[in-house]
């Protein structure tokens, strides 16, 4: 055993515990502020477990740094987006897709083009996490 290891050492304790109420964040204060889209990333998803699903995660700019504790979390909002199928298989968008609007509204025709277009922060409908239109 090493010497870190001899440290750590489980002790058990008598605790009251319950449920508690932490701070929460006010995101609405986040609501129309400029941001700009840093990166595009292709993820698998799982919509079951013989069909593979795929799609593209986008993420802006740091909007704002909190304080928790001794650490700082960096607040940025993001946006994800299903590629579709076709007929051969093959994934991506078309114009009628919320993707292909997406990149529509923001004078582009690939996804690498996103990078450094300026969005506009808005919340989710459950008003959890930030978003952009």
């Amino acid at each position: 055993m090493n010497e870190r290891n001899e440290k750590i050492k489980p002790e058990e304790v008598k605790l009251n515990v319950g449920e508690i109420v932490l701070p929460k964040l006010d995101l609405k204060q986040y609501i129309g502020k400029k941001a700009k889209i840093t990166g595009c990333k292709i993820l698998k998803g799982a919509f079951d477990k013989n069909t593979p699903s795929y799609y593209v995660h986008i993420e802006t700019t740091v909007i704002d740094e909190l304080k928790r504790g001794d650490k700082v979390v960096e607040l940025k909002a993001s946006r994800n987006f299903g590629l579709s199928m076709d007929v051969n298989g093959n994934f991506g968008w078309s114009p009628e897709t919320k993707l292909g609007q997406f990149l529509i509204s923001k004078r582009v025709k690939d996804l690498n083009s996103l990078v450094g277009r300026e969005v506009q922060i808005q919340l989710t409908e459950d008003e959890k996490f930030l978003t952009f239109i």
